[in-house]
């Protein structure tokens, strides 16, 4: 009986560890020129006095580097995204982040860090949503909001979707966070 409990989980275990990672530089270790990570746009496109969008050398998950996503203040809407990912449709997807937070602040406003997968390429309808924002409500934290390296993930289906777009995000959050290893998988 053991036998076969140990040769399921390495099965499963398979499944999702031996798939395809369709999230580009999920690590963010390739920088742009101008210091950016490779493969992901920031929103917006000119950021307010000190919000930032970083790579930060001297802080990671499983080595050194993250992206940083910094705001001063409650009323800034800051992220980073990837669009266009190509997915099978109605096929079942993991997306996973691991996220660092310090001093987080939310507004009334349904503020915090999250992922969020859209459908048909872009950021605008909900298919999957996860991170800390979701786990700030069930842990009843209080600000200001400090936490380790957390992994978030959630599973979902693509439905008719050849393409999902993926932002992290920190809402109308004053503080920053940190984010690592990100990935998109199919889950067999």
């Amino acid at each position: 009986m053991k036998k076969f409990f140990v040769l399921g989980l390495l099965a499963l275990s398979a499944m999702v560890f031996g798939a395809e990672n369709l999230i580009k530089n999920g690590d963010f270790s390739q920088v742009t020129a101008d210091g950016k990570p490779a493969n992901w746009t920031t929103w917006p496109a000119k950021m307010a006095p000190g919000v930032k969008v970083e790579i930060d050398k001297n802080t990671g998950h499983n080595d050194d580097q993250s992206v940083a996503i910094t705001n001063p203040a409650k009323k800034y809407y800051t992220r980073i995204d990837q669009l266009n990912i190509p997915v099978k449709p109605n096929t079942k997807y993991m997306i996973r982040a691991y996220i660092k937070g310090m001093n987080l602040e939310h507004s009334k406003k349904c503020g915090s860090a999250r992922i969020f997968v859209g459908a048909d390429g872009i950021v605008n309808k909900t298919i999957a949503i996860a991170g800390p924002g979701i786990e700030r409500a069930k842990m009843k934290a209080v600000d200001p909001w400090s936490f380790d390296w957390t992994e978030f993930k959630t599973t979902f289906n693509s439905r008719k979707n050849t393409k999902v777009g993926l932002t992290i995000y920190l809402h109308f959050t004053q503080g920053t966070i940190w984010v690592d290893d990100v990935e998109l998988v199919e889950v067999k």
